[in-house]
């Protein structure tokens, strides 16, 4: 038999291998053929879920009559989008004032700049309030469709903002401690307790605004806001994608597959960040859609 060519396909020596065999990487044309057999494959994901939306005239063709908000609802929804984008008007500035002690190790033996990180756990406290406030507010109208998942949704929320808060102790245990500098500990003890709790902070955001996040507003959520009608079904579906995106963006960090900062899962978190921020918008400018669940007057079949 002719041994393959070493020109075609370099060959790389395994160690331990019997018979003294060898791997053979792939070709230009081979690898090629992987790449292409990969974007075959991501297809069958692109194409299929958005025919679902597309057939979705034909699919329920036998819904209910649609009923238009009560004022009293569409005040709801009002409230739940102005509540929801108080989660970004405080969540995004609290990171610039929190900058002094995210990124100096040594703030705690430093001079300090105790009153603006102060200033950025108060911002997270209101995020705080802002995220159980958006899963309450919504509630009674929700637990129409499915009360098991409304529930699951404020439990969510609250475990979110709860792991918030601790991230908010740690933050401020480190102020204390800059502050308490005549305690008697030296600056090296100092600097590794701050680490510590500064690594606690770390991982209560990935806990809390990653996994509880895509599970809460996007899979959640987005499963209430699909079967109830509430929102435009296109806008639902970034949350439906985003959320379990989200989520294993969250896991390969966890098990160190990529960072939190590193481009891949940011760019996996987008449609999540996108499906909260367009349902904050719509929902402060323009309330519900007409719904099932709603108790207004009918708005006929939607089209």
């Amino acid at each position: 038999m002719t041994p393959r060519s070493n020109e075609s396909s370099p060959q790389t020596s395994v160690a331990g291998r019997p018979g003294g065999q060898v791997l053979n990487t792939p070709t230009g044309a081979e690898k090629r053929t992987g790449h292409i057999m990969g974007a075959w494959f991501l297809g069958t994901f692109v194409f299929s879920i958005p025919a679902f939306w597309f057939y979705d005239p034909l699919l329920n063709q036998g819904d209910p009559v649609l009923y238009t908000p009560t004022p009293a609802e569409k005040r709801t929804g009002h409230i739940m989008g102005a509540w929801f984008l108080g989660t970004f008007v405080f969540s995004i500035p609290a990171f610039w004032f929190y900058d002094p002690l995210l990124n100096h190790g040594d703030y705690v033996v430093g001079s300090g700049h105790d009153t603006r990180v102060a200033t950025g756990a108060l911002l997270e406290i209101c995020l705080a309030i802002c995220g159980i406030a958006t899963a309450v507010v919504i509630y009674p109208i929700v637990k129409r469709v499915n009360e098991s998942t409304a529930l699951g949704y404020v439990a969510s929320r609250t475990v979110e903002s709860i792991l918030i808060l601790i991230g908010v102790l740690s933050l401020m245990s480190i102020v204390a401690l800059r502050q308490d500098l005549t305690n008697g500990n030296s600056n090296g003890a100092l600097i590794d307790d701050a680490r510590s709790l500064l690594a606690l902070h770390d991982q209560v955001a990935l806990l809390g605004p990653q996994f509880c996040a895509g599970l809460g507003n996007g899979i959640l959520l987005g499963y209430l806001m699909w079967r109830s009608r509430l929102l435009p079904r296109p806008m639902v579906w970034f949350g439906l994608i985003g959320g379990p995106l989200a989520l294993l963006a969250g896991i390969g960090v966890l098990l160190g597959v990529w960072g939190i900062h590193s481009g891949l899962p940011v760019a996996m978190t987008a449609p999540e960040a996108i499906w909260e921020l367009s349902l904050s918008l719509w929902l402060l400018l323009k309330s519900f859609r007409p719904s099932p669940i709603l108790t207004g007057q009918p708005a006929g079949i939607a089209a």
